[in-house]
């Protein structure tokens, strides 16, 4: 069955390439000369082992481009990528060559190649006469090169990869000091590999035998993510490189991490990038952006009149400290206990604060409504100050040992507790505590009255069940009857391999309580002052419109050309005006409508929407696949408001190539999720984070109709139903909107 597969690939990829040539061959060779400037260009190309799409590769070239572009000299940067991991059969690799040497390269005598991992350099040294102008060579992600060998080549240089396991599992230790166990998964599949298997396997044995090393790399991926679900805690994981599945084949980065991510509960680390913001907590990472741009620079320096043959193999500061605040917070890791040269992704950005080019748009909108939307303002200003003064003053105190810390034996009775917790729950001596139960006096009943039995307590779980429990929903009882709001950490206190207990440590949270408030009344009142401000523009716009058609009706025959163009561009602003009051209406309005108290009928809501589109979708010859979606406990319009937005951002920006456009969702328990996915230009990654902002249109959205409110308006949506908006690039090309709420039913 395989080599019908290959034979099929072969034969369809030949007759592909036939037709290619035959029919593209003669247009570009009776197209016009070179223009003159392009004569005196550099060409570079860029040459990558991996297919197209894979994001090692895709963050080298994007890094390798950023570099050349910041160049004052004409460069035509031509990116091909080899596919040399999936297909490696010699007959591939000899179509590969005659494709490139017929077809894709033919024409262009290139100045300088760059190129990254193993396989390319390889290719490149064996076709270089043939195909590359026998150009000198800067080669970048090769690990284990050996960097005596390139000298003895002829002008090629480049950036050796150098995996810093030492500094990596040095630095894991040290954060999970309580750490007995480190598994590493991974199969070396290349010489490298085994080569850096090596290294690793010599480092680790240099560490106590307190700690047991074990590799995972001779088993199938199904079996080891089966293993790493019953991994204990005080065990540490690193992902090492691929696993085949079941049946040999290799399964690689993202389909690789994802499916380990789910099956493993404690702490993961790596020691490349492309793991970062799929799961590990961080490392000291080879990383693909440092690569790029590291050889890059060596081109232009190529490029510049330097010889490459004087140019030393660069093998540092290819890594650097990266970290992922999400694992950081998952595993309760102190960022204090990082390198103080790290970068550390996933960081909340609250959602409130305006950028000064949104709030300079939105004052030239409502210019004559300055003084009461700065006054609004600055109380959201005051709000935010003390909620971030409140925060700082907790974490002070957590940092002193300042917060309440007690104990707890297996039968819930007191062992110990600090002068904190004494004074929070108002008792004077230690001894009035020590050897009572302490849900009984200070947990014993709700923030609503009702009564809280021992058996459901959370904190009693960390060792009853040997759970970690964090909470700040919850009240403490004082010694005189009153309560408190309390965020309280529990865990499990475990003496060798046995639960003996749970140490609890808790906060006060009144005043962050009182400074949420005092924000979310900021919020309100803004909201309110938008709707307001918006609705009272509709007035003097509807008179300017409204005079600009009377204008073109009684005057049309004695206006000047001028006058007439003067006259379009008022209609036209009118128009545009009058979209951004309803957009901006859209937005303040999304808090203020009362939930339904049925679940309403999702697919009946969205074909309404697609009727409203139906010219859209028919001009632009999209085909629109719909699933069936969830019901949900969302007022209708606030439903349609985002399908609007989504459906209408997607045939904005995808109609153009027309296509399908894949709409869906799902529910697992209480969480539903929708999406959106269209196959146009897509998002920058640079701008992924950003498209949720008010007012933010983006490099790809400056030509097209819109008012970059619409997805700012899904965003708030999904965050008043305690969800979120985000956006993720479509597998061949084109942006995959989702939009997660959390959401509860009788029917769910």
């Amino acid at each position: 069955m395989i080599g019908f597969l290959h034979h099929t690939f072969r034969r369809g990829f030949s007759s592909l390439l036939l037709a290619f040539c035959l029919l593209v061959l003669p247009i570009i060779s009776s197209g016009p000369v070179m223009a003159a400037h392009d004569l005196d260009a550099h060409h570079v190309l860029i040459l990558h082992t991996h297919q197209p799409g894979q994001s090692w590769s895709e963050s080298i070239t994007a890094a390798m481009e950023r570099t050349l572009n910041q160049s004052t000299a004409v460069l035509n940067i031509h990116v091909e990528n080899l596919d040399a991991r999936r297909y490696t059969e010699p007959s591939y690799l000899e179509l590969l060559r005659s494709d490139l040497r017929n077809c894709t390269l033919k024409g262009h005598p290139f100045d300088l190649v760059l190129l990254s991992d193993r396989n390319a350099l390889a290719f490149a040294l064996a076709h270089r006469q043939e195909l590359l102008n026998n150009s000198p060579i800067v080669f970048s992600g090769i690990r284990g090169i050996d960097t005596a060998a390139v000298t003895e080549l002829d002008r090629v240089t480049g950036i050796a990869e150098d995996l810093a396991y030492r500094e990596t599992l040095d630095l894991a230790l040290k954060l999970h000091p309580d750490t007995n166990r480190v598994v590493f998964v991974g199969q070396p599949h290349s010489e490298a590999d085994r080569a850096n298997d090596r290294t690793l396997r010599q480092i680790v044995a240099n560490y106590p035998d307190l700690i047991q090393f074990d590799f995972w790399d001779n088993q199938p991926l199904e079996v080891i993510a089966n293993q790493l679900n019953g991994l204990s805690r005080g065990t540490l994981v690193f992902i090492n490189g691929s696993l085949p599945d079941k049946g040999g084949h290799m399964v690689h980065f993202p389909t690789d991490i994802r499916y380990l991510r789910k099956a493993c509960r404690v702490p993961m680390y790596s020691f490349r990038d492309h793991y970062l913001n799929h799961g590990i907590v961080g490392g000291k990472l080879t990383s693909a952006v440092y690569q790029g741009q590291l050889a890059a620079q060596l081109a232009l320096r190529i490029l510049d009149g330097e010889d490459p043959d004087a140019i030393p193999v660069v093998s540092t500061g290819t890594n650097a400290w990266m970290f992922d605040d999400r694992q950081l917070e998952r595993f309760a890791i102190d960022a204090d206990l990082l390198p103080e040269e790290c970068t550390i992704i996933n960081q909340p950005t609250p959602p409130y604060t305006l950028s000064k080019r949104q709030l300079w748009v939105i004052l030239g909108v409502m210019a004559f409504f300055t003084l009461d939307l700065l006054f609004v303002l600055y109380q959201r200003r005051k709000a935010e100050q003390a909620l971030k003064e409140s925060i700082a003053q907790f974490q002070r105190l957590l940092n002193s040992a300042a917060e309440g810390i007690y104990g707890l034996g297996m039968d819930g009775k007191c062992s110990f507790l600090n002068p904190a917790a004494l004074r929070m729950l108002g008792y004077a001596e230690e001894t009035n505590l020590v050897g009572r139960d302490l849900h009984v006096l200070i947990h014993h009943t709700r923030a609503d009255g009702t009564p809280y039995a021992a058996e459901d307590c959370k904190i009693c779980h960390a060792y009853q069940q040997s759970s970690r429990i964090h909470l700040e929903d919850e009240v403490f009882w004082r010694k005189d009857g009153s309560s408190f709001p309390v965020e309280y950490w529990s865990y499990p206190l475990v003496k060798g391999n046995q639960t003996v207990g749970a140490v609890v440590s808790f906060l006060d949270i009144s005043e962050r309580r009182e400074a949420e408030d005092r924000l979310k009344e900021a919020n309100r009142e803004l909201d309110a002052f938008v709707y307001t401000a918006s609705h009272d523009l509709r007035t003097p716009l509807s008179v300017i419109s409204g005079y600009a058609d009377l204008l073109r009706e009684e005057c049309s025959d004695r206006l000047t050309p001028a006058a007439d163009e003067y006259l379009e561009t008022i209609e036209k602003h009118g128009v545009k005006m009058a979209g951004l009051i309803d957009d901006l209406l859209a937005l303040a309005k999304a808090g203020n409508i009362e939930p339904p108290k049925q679940p309403v009928d999702t697919n009946a809501i969205l074909a309404d929407v697609r009727r409203d589109f139906e010219t859209q979708i028919r001009q632009g010859g999209v085909r629109l696949d719909i699933q069936p979606l969830p019901q949900v406990m969302v007022p209708e319009t606030l439903v349609a408001e985002i399908f609007e937005n989504l459906i209408g951002n997607a045939l904005r920006y995808a109609a153009n190539v027309g296509g399908t456009i894949e709409i869906g969702g799902e529910r697992r328990d209480g969480t539903v999720r929708f999406h959106v996915c269209d196959h146009g230009p897509g998002i920058p990654a640079e701008e992924a984070a950003r498209v949720f902002e008010v007012f933010y249109r983006g490099s790809t959205g400056k030509q097209i109709l819109g008012s970059g409110v619409g997805l700012a308006t899904v965003q708030k949506i999904a965050r008043l139903y305690g969800g979120q908006a985000w956006v993720e690039k479509t597998p061949g090309g084109g942006a995959t909107f989702l939009v997660e709420i959390q959401d509860q039913h009788p029917d769910a």
